[in-house]
């Protein structure tokens, strides 16, 4: 499977919008925001459980 870089995908989308052809598809895998340095689903719940706890000891020691 080939792999391509972003400046390509914008160009294939570029040269159909100018020939009025269809748009390309792009299938992304799974890891493909985790690269893009979206952080996965178990990693913000981790973040989030973290910031309530350090809310809620705040607050108790308030």
């Amino acid at each position: 499977m080939k792999s391509a870089t972003i400046e390509d995908l914008a160009y294939y989308i570029q040269e159909a919008h100018k020939k009025n052809k269809p748009k390309p598809i792009i299938f992304l895998g799974a890891g493909a925001s985790v690269t893009g340095g979206i952080p996965l689903a178990k990693e913000k719940k981790t973040n989030i459980r973290n910031i309530l706890t350090k809310c809620w000891q705040e607050e108790i020691k308030l």
